[in-house]
């Protein structure tokens, strides 16, 4: 069994395969970067297509930005496609999923707006002089 730790591109969905099987979709990047001898450093982004078949209702969690460990196993998937290409992406069947960091839903939605998120501890005023 391998094991990918990344960020979730995108939120997730549910599909439907032909045989009416629900599977969760979602894509991981994983990023790498290395430094060959008297070279510069090499920093690498791979996308993995993830499908989960075990529960639907995970897909509340795998939210665009957090952070999961996923355990299973890598395909590569090859095909030729209708432009006549080859073109070719990494599938990963997982088994098990860990959510490292989620999103917040309140903090994400701000920063989309542009507006600083404010914290839920209340000001304190000190009526000293001094």
């Amino acid at each position: 069994m391998e094991q990918i730790t990344g960020r979730i591109v995108r939120d997730a969905v549910v599909r439907t395969t032909k045989g009416g099987i629900e599977l969760v979709a979602f894509t991981v990047a994983v990023n790498d970067r290395y430094k060959q001898k008297g070279k510069d450093e090499v920093k690498e982004t791979r996308y993995f297509n993830c499908a989960y078949f075990l529960s639907a209702k995970i897909k509340s969690a795998l939210k665009q930005g957090a952070i999961v460990s996923v355990f299973g196993r890598v395909n590569v998937n090859a095909y030729k496609g209708t432009d006549g290409e080859y073109h070719a992406h990494l599938t990963f069947h997982a088994k098990f999923i860990e959510i490292l960091a989620a999103v917040k839903k309140d903090a994400t939605k701000a920063e989309a707006a542009g507006k600083p998120t404010h914290s839920s501890t209340p000001e304190t005023v000190d009526d000293l002089p001094f």
